[in-house]
């Protein structure tokens, strides 16, 4: 079993919120990946996106090298998503060893019998073998030369075993020949950029996201925002409801910070919606903007789906604005 794609981005969230670092973008790329190449391999897409979130969800617990690998399984086990801890183990094990891991071997010693134990045990499907090629091509900021990426781990932990190396370059032959195309073409490599401009503007909004209620008739943070002005300085807001029209978005808010500390030029716009889904600004949104910065509006670029990288200009959002 696993969860549904809602509970998935949840459980991530939740994660980053206890242990936060580059792992979570890493995840969601990994995610992004899996998705792409399981549409084109005729495998179940869904699944795939989700077992690709929560493949290191074991980083929940702390800062670890091999002890995410028993945290996640253990507590994937513990919600029932047996199909989800099967992944936390195995997507660091593409030759079912353990002596194979590529970092500091810090789990317990039971833990570490429980990893050998399971590996034994562990029949590897495509979904597995799937997840092990998205976590090699998977970076923090985008999307790697699966080359490039082994280098980069094999250049931070000091080593990297060779069949586990050749292992990896054999599955990127696998599932290209399975889709009948180029595994960075399928993935959209040299579109997908998520530059550290962006995970910096992510890392601020998520760091002030989580509803709370201020009275019986305020509620703020269901929604949070990161703008980055010309100057390159980071300002933030949340959502603020009522119970009546006094309320103000997320976007808004964090443009108001921005004015209020001397600043009204604005370079980017990050949101982050309830459950980190995707969207745009809203009109009233839109429309500030458009005032603050006539003849120059149509050049802010606005995060539409962080999980996705995907990045509109506000030009193309209000096309033919009636300031114009």
């Amino acid at each position: 079993m696993y969860p549904g794609r809602q509970e998935a981005e949840d459980l991530l969230l939740e994660a980053g919120k206890c242990n936060p670092g580059q792992w979570e973008s890493h995840s969601r790329i990994t995610a992004y990946c899996a998705e792409k190449i399981a549409e084109r391999s005729g495998m179940d897409f869904e699944k795939s996106y989700i077992i690709g979130l929560l493949h290191d969800i074991g980083r929940k617990f702390g800062v670890g090298h091999l002890r995410h690998v028993s945290d996640g399984y253990k507590y994937m086990m513990s919600m029932g998503y047996d199909e989800v801890a099967r992944i936390c183990l195995t997507h660091s094990f593409n030759k079912d060893k353990i002596e194979a891991y590529v970092g500091n071997f810090d789990a317990s010693e039971e833990d570490t019998e429980l990893i050998r134990e399971k590996l034994k045990e562990a029949v590897q499907d495509d979904y597995d073998k799937l997840i092990q090629l998205c976590d090699s091509i998977a970076g923090a900021e985008g999307i790697m030369d699966i080359i490039d990426r082994m280098n980069d781990v094999k250049r931070r932990y000091g080593s990297y075993d060779p069949e586990k190396w050749q292992t990896n370059l054999d599955l990127k032959a696998y599932f290209e020949a399975r889709m009948g195309m180029d595994i960075y073409t399928a993935v959209g490599k040299d579109d997908y950029k998520m530059d550290q401009i962006w995970v910096d503007m992510y890392n601020a909004a998520k760091a002030v996201l989580g509803e709370r209620r201020i009275s019986n008739y305020v509620t703020a943070g269901e929604v949070s925002a990161a703008v980055r002005s010309k100057s390159g300085k980071i300002y933030v807001g949340v959502c603020i409801d009522t119970c009546s029209t006094l309320g103000i978005c997320a976007e808004r808010n964090a443009i108001f910070n921005m004015i209020t500390n001397g600043e009204h030029e604005i370079d980017r716009v990050l949101c982050i919606p309830p459950n980190e889904g995707k969207g745009a600004p809203c009109g009233a949104c839109r429309e500030l903007m458009v005032q603050l910065m006539p003849g120059k509006y149509k050049d802010i670029d606005i995060m539409i789906d962080y999980s996705q990288g995907r990045v509109m200009k506000l030009g193309e959002l209000t096309p033919e604005w009636w300031i114009d």
